[in-house]
């Protein structure tokens, strides 16, 4: 799909969501979307303003009178009077006279109605413009959401004058921006709209040009029209790079356009705070519209820890950052509480000499108390100014500039700076050369020279894409914007989970650097371009963190190599398509179990929910509340991974209500997914009393009995249909880094600590591309088929080195009687998945998950697999246990040889007895009956105990400790690290040299391979 489609379709959705969501639902996941679809509209104009795409000039936008009335109803922020929900996330909170209800019209009716406030607010300055003047011309901004917004009364033409002249809309210029024209189109363009000027106004009209900008001026009441300086490609770019939402609305003579973010932050009544869109004035910007009716959402304020210095009576400047922000709040509700400071709101006037302020010692042009470094060449506007005056103070303060008396010339001396602010004269005069002396100063450095002009008029074209990116012309992007509002402090644990520079020494910083380069990667490569060279980087780091785990190094940052996902902006979550004709040799050429058209996500959509709120109600969903009494202290050192937290992370369908999630976790796919806990930072005594604790939290939660089965590499417990079986890993782990570093399948690299949601970038890259890519140094037994499993989940195998046309006709044989291996057991579970009578005697994938034996291809542990299904609970489990290890155990098992064996590979009972189990044999009678008999052989030494990497189990539960390196290196904890992968697959039998991605292996034996063949035919003739 084209992605200027994407995001069309998505500009729809987010319209279509925002209209049938009830008006008490929150609108973030909605507005998330859509600020996805407009990051990748700036990316493409910053960096490939040629791409074809944008040929659609109101790409992102949509007409704001076209959209159903419901759309646009307000959406009041519900707030409990007893408690501090008013500034809990909000600076300059809307008092309650001016928040407006529920369901009450956010704009102005219709397209007449707005032009009727036009009007009004111009005082008909633009009336004479024609329909070719306003051809590639636009006004956007406040003087358009002065328009657009519904009055709060429906006041008179006299009363509504009055109210654009108060102090909140008084300063407030009308901002044109040109788009689609060349140079020389450009200054005929603004000489146009300067004639129609003229015509309308029945005063004296004089323009004023200054480094960026070139406004007209005319007579009080008139306001201001302003000229920016820079050639848009089109209405959608200029508003891509607007900073504030509440301004992102534009009026073209005929059409309100407007883009998601202005929707939102106009039924909300709030702009969010966007630091990627910060220039000097952003704060400034803020307060201004905070006090047009648009509070401030900071989603990370933290009141409690704010600087009292804040708020000193004597503060002597504005601090920065969010820290101004405050302060100006602080300056605004109570106007005289600081002795040297106040809220900035008057019109612009000249309220002190302007060679006074000319005269303070600094080394730019003077600024006023509030920032904004052109303060001293604001033209003022108000009642007793007109164009006359205008003209003869801006050329008084000219003078003054270049004037030897200036004590900002002194270092001069004897040369007199000769440099220009502004000028005032005709537009003409203004776009050409307006001073015969500025060619002799060109050996002159000027500082700040960006302020000032010289010559022809010139358009601002440099570094466009930064430009864009912060929707300033003088961006900034350095500096920590919260740096100076809060008290120092110790960090909190999740600042200490976060920050991956607490281990200093070896290469953790540069894992961490590694890290932060991929994010940042993801976020502003383009959603058309491939991210395999952006992940490159991370998959190495991940390596060489895999290197130090294997060589036995402590690590001391619990989660280094990991990304808090919902910290990540959504755009580093957002859906990367592959797009490929499906019925081309491309779609498969590299690809094995591709995704149905069904299962494909569009480019820009979410490839996970929208926040840890999300994921919760449907994590509580997933283990039908089984976890819910688990307290903060028993998930201290305690992860969820894997497949239960992946479910969990996926968005649902789009409006599924709970009860079609369930059903949907409840489906094939998902059915069988156990909830896998792994134990990290605990010694061995501490872990096993976080199993007893985690065993009573789950008998606490479910309604009925629970029971405990221990198994070789694990402890589950079970209780009835549907509650999932819970699994805990019998390996203590170093870290959560650690056990993400040895998962083999890249969508499974996600973990929950009670917490947050942690994953590595492999499971990012996974997430967004839809697809696992196979890495072979990570294989185990059981690989193959986990990949065939999570591409049923929606996760395509990417085979980067796969030759379908080299591929064995004999693979596709329906007599096929055994699974290959590697590759091309690969593309056996392919083709059963894509034509399930494919092969007459070979077992299919999907298994009804109420049979005892489950039907996975190669699972060699598929004889101690647990049932679990609607006839099963905890009762019938024990039974059918006891039953197995009968069994195992009686003459008639041929395997025994008419011996009577002792060995176990369960043990089944509470948490107490499976930790520390008294030995228990069940005795088959000639009448098919069992008998308990109490045995202490477990306990000797002579018996038929188990080498480590054994499935018979005895005595005290072990954790798993051996050969820690290569288990986390293959990411299973019976790898496989010989043979040649592709061998089985090709018809050829010459020596390929694999593009799959690889890591080095770490030096291990493969002395237990005689070990696994015995295990094998051991659970091959027990199934039997």
């Amino acid at each position: 799909m084209p992605r200027s489609s994407a995001i069309s379709l998505a500009i729809e959705r987010f319209i279509q969501d925002i209209t049938n969501s009830p008006v008490d639902h929150p609108l973030d996941d909605i507005l998330q979307d859509a600020l996805v679809v407009e990051h990748e509209i700036r990316l493409l104009f910053g960096s490939d303003p040629e791409n074809p795409q944008l040929q659609d000039m109101f790409l992102g936008l949509f007409d704001i009178f076209n959209t159903h009335p419901a759309a646009r109803r307000h959406r009041a922020r519900q707030i409990d009077p007893n408690s501090t929900d008013l500034y809990r996330r909000y600076v300059f909170p809307i008092s309650e006279k001016h928040r407006r209800s529920d369901l009450m019209p956010s704009i102005v009716p219709n397209i007449d109605a707005f032009r009727r406030n036009w009007e009004i607010f111009t005082h008909r300055a633009l009336l004479k413009m024609t329909p070719k003047d306003w051809k590639n011309v636009i006004a956007a901004g406040g003087s358009v959401l002065a328009c657009v917004k519904r009055p709060n009364t429906l006041s008179s033409a006299k009363r509504l004058n009055e109210f654009y002249q108060n102090s909140i809309y008084g300063s407030s210029d009308i901002d044109l921006f040109l788009w689609g024209l060349s140079q020389e189109e450009a200054e005929i363009k603004m000489q146009d709209i300067y004639r129609a000027v003229c015509e309308a106004s029945v005063s004296k009209v004089i323009c004023v040009r200054k480094a960026n900008t070139v406004s007209i001026h005319t007579k009080y009441p008139y306001r201001p029209i302003q000229i920016v300086l820079r050639l848009y490609q089109s209405p959608a770019e200029i508003l891509a790079g607007f900073d504030i939402d509440a301004a992102c609305c534009a009026y073209d003579g005929n059409h309100v356009w407007v883009n998601p973010r202005f929707l939102t932050a106009l039924v909300r009544q709030s702009n969010t705070i966007d630091l990627t869109r910060r220039s000097p004035s952003y704060e400034m910007r803020l307060a201004k519209y905070a006090r047009r009716g648009f509070e401030i959402c900071v989603p990370t304020l933290r009141r409690e820890e704010i600087k009292q210095s804040l708020y000193a009576r004597d503060l002597p400047a504005f601090p920065n950052g969010l820290a101004r922000l405050l302060v100006l709040e602080a300056a605004y509700f109570r106007p005289n509480f600081y002795t040297r400071l106040s809220f900035p709101g008057a019109p612009h006037s000249l309220q002190k000499s302007f060679c006074n302020a000319m005269a303070r010692n600094a080394n730019d042009l003077p600024s006023n108390n509030y920032d904004g470094n052109l303060g001293w060449a604001q033209i003022p506007y108000g009642p007793t100014w007109d164009a006359t005056k205008i003209e003869k103070l801006v050329a008084k303060k000219d003078a003054w500039l270049n004037s030897p008396y200036n004590p900002y010339n002194e270092d001069y001396k004897g040369d007199v700076r000769h440099r220009h602010v502004f000028f005032a004269g005709s537009m003409r005069q203004c776009l050409g050369v307006f001073c015969s002396a500025c060619g002799n100063n060109d050996g002159i450095a000027l500082p700040e020279s960006g302020i000032y002009i010289k010559g022809p008029i010139k358009f601002i074209t440099v570094n466009p894409g930064r430009q864009l990116a912060t929707g300033s012309f003088r961006p900034i992007d350095i500096g920590e914007w919260a740096l100076e509002a809060y008290e120092d402090c110790d960090p909190s644990p999740d600042q200490i989970e976060t920050s991956s520079e607490c281990a200093v020494n070896g290469p953790a910083p540069l894992i961490s650097r590694a890290i932060n380069q991929f994010i940042q990667d993801l976020i502003d490569t383009p959603v058309d371009q491939p991210i395999d060279s952006v992940l490159e980087n991370a998959v190495v780091a991940e390596h060489e963190l895999r290197l130090l785990f294997g060589a036995g190094h402590q690590v001391f940052d619990r989660f280094l190599g990991l990304i808090n996902v919902f910290s990540l902006s959504p755009v580093a979550r957002r859906t990367r398509a592959r797009h490929a004709d499906q019925s081309s040799r491309e779609f498969n050429e590299h690809y094995i179990l591709p995704l149905k058209p069904r299962l494909r996500r569009d480019d820009l959509m979410p490839s996970t929910v929208f926040n840890i709120e999300a994921f919760k109600n449907q994590w509580d969903l997933f283990t039908h509340g089984a976890l819910s009494k688990m307290r903060a202290q028993d998930w201290d050192n305690v992860i969820a991974a894997g497949g239960s937290v992946l479910a969990c992370l996926l968005p649902p369908p789009a409006n599924c209500s709970e009860r079609r999630i369930n059903k949907h976790f409840q489906s094939d796919i998902w059915a069988l997914s156990d909830i896998d806990l792994f134990l990290w930072g605990l010694t061995s005594e501490q872990a096993e009393a976080k199993m007893e604790d985690i065993f009573k939290a789950i008998c606490a939660a479910a309604p009925w009995k629970v029971v405990c089965v221990r198994r070789y590499n694990t402890v589950s417990i079970h209780t009835t249909y549907p509650i999932r079986p819970i699994q805990i890993v019998l390996r203590i782990y170093q870290s959560p880094a650690e056990i993400l570093a040895g998962f083999d399948v890249d969508a499974c690299c996600v973990l929950y600590n009670g917490k947050n949601v942690w994953a590595n970038p492999r499971a990012i890259s996974a997430l967004v591309r839809q697809c696992n890519t196979v890495d072979i140094t990570r294989r185990s037994p059981s690989y193959e088929t986990r990949l065939a499993k999570y591409a049923q989940r929606g996760f395509e195998v990417l085979v980067p080195s796969l030759d379908r046309g080299r591929v064995k006709s004999s693979i596709y044989d329906e007599d096929l009687r055994s699974f290959p291996n590697g590759l091309a057991r690969l593309l056996v579970l392919e083709a059963m998945c894509l034509e399930s009578s494919t092969y007459r005697y070979l077992p299919h994938l999907r298994a009804e998950h109420s049979k005892l034996t489950k039907s996975y291809y190669d699972d060699e542990l598929k004889w101690v697999k647990i049932p679990y299904g609607p006839t099963w609970d905890a009762e019938r489990i024990q039974k059918i246990i006891t039953r197995k290890d009968a069994f195992l155990n009686s003459l008639q098992n041929s395997r025994n040889e008419g011996r009577n064996a002792h060995k176990h590979m369960f043990v089944v009972g509470s948490m107490r007895q499976c930790l520390r189990p008294a030995c228990q044999v069940w005795k088959l009678r000639s009448d098919g009956r069992h008998s308990l008999k109490l045995s202490q052989q477990c306990h000797h030494a002579g018996t038929t105990a188990a080498e480590p990497d054994s499935i018979y189990i005895k005595g005290p539960i072990r954790f798993m400790t051996t050969n820690p390196g290569r288990q986390l290196m293959t990411g299973s904890f019976r790898p496989i690290d010989h043979g040649d992968w592709e061998r089985e697959a090709y018809d050829d039998q010459e020596e390929l040299t694999s593009r799959v991605r690889r890591v080095v292996l770490i030096d291990s034996d493969s002395d237990d391979e005689d070990g696994d063949s015995e295990y094998t035919d051991t659970v091959s003739e027990l199934a039997a």
